[in-house]
C-alpha cells in the first residue's frame, strides 16, 4: 500500500513541476507578448501622426502617392490599370509624373 501512496506523491510532484515549469514558460511569453505590443504602439503611433497628415504633405507628387500605394497593396501596374479600365501606357504614364487632371494634385 505505501508504495501505490509513494507512487502518486511521485507522479503529484512531477506533475507540480511540470505545471510551475509551464508557468515559468507562460510568464516569458506573457512578458515578451507586451514587449511586442509596447512596440506596435510606438510604431503605431508614429504611422498614425504620419497619416493625420494631409495627403499633399505625404506625397509631393500623384505619381509618388500611386507607387506607394500599389506598393503598400501589392499590386502590379497592369493588375491595377485593369481594375481602373485602363491601358497599362495610360498608367505608366500616370507614374512617369504625366497625369493629365483638372488643377493641380490635391490642392
Amino acid at each position: 500500500m505505501t508504495d501505490g501512496i509513494e507512487y502518486m506523491n511521485a507522479l503529484v510532484d512531477r506533475q507540480r513541476r511540470r505545471i510551475a515549469e509551464l508557468e515559468k514558460e507562460l510568464e516569458l511569453a506573457r512578458s515578451g507578448l507586451d514587449s511586442l505590443l509596447a512596440a506596435r504602439s510606438i510604431a503605431s503611433k508614429s504611422e498614425r501622426e504620419e497619416q493625420a497628415k494631409p495627403l499633399r504633405d505625404r506625397f509631393p507628387s500623384f505619381s509618388g502617392f500611386l507607387r506607394t500605394f500599389l506598393k503598400e497593396e501589392n499590386m502590379s501596374q497592369s493588375d491595377f490599370a485593369s481594375l481602373l479600365g485602363l491601358s497599362p501606357a495610360a498608367l505608366s504614364r500616370w507614374l512617369g509624373g504625366r497625369f493629365q487632371a483638372c488643377g493641380t494634385w490635391l490642392r
